[in-house]
């Protein structure tokens, strides 16, 4: 009902949903950060906040977002393989001299091995 709310006003709407929160977000990365055309995101730095409890996510949104780059999704019982996925796609290609990875929140809501799993995940 909300996009039919949306459509009427005349506006164009685009649905981008995974299998879970953290899928998502990786799916609306992967849709906006392109390999070729415009992109909106940076591909140098992404961040990394809990999906399971919105405050710190709400919070990590504007500010990623202001600097161009992706926010992404983890759970604080393990990296999700979308994310894992993601790094491996090629679609991050950090320049090593600033940290690649921003994690928003304490280590009870992204443990500090998470980071460090998914850099492991980049092409060689």
């Amino acid at each position: 009902s909300v996009i039919d709310a949306i459509k009427a006003l005349g506006l164009d709407t685009t649905r981008v949903s995974g299998s879970d929160r953290a899928d998502t977000s990786v799916q609306f990365a992967r849709r906006y950060s392109t390999f070729s055309g415009p992109s909106c995101y940076r591909r140098d730095t992404i961040g990394l906040a809990t999906g399971w409890a919105f405050p710190d996510a709400l919070a990590a949104a504007a500010l990623l977002g202001h600097y161009g780059a992706p926010l992404l999704l983890t759970s604080p019982t393990g990296v999700p393989q979308p994310l894992i996925d993601y790094a491996a796609s090629g679609r991050l290609t950090p320049d090593f001299d600033q940290p690649p990875i921003v994690t928003i929140g304490g280590r009870n809501a992204v443990p500090s091995n998470h980071p460090t799993k998914v850099l492991a995940a980049l092409p060689r």
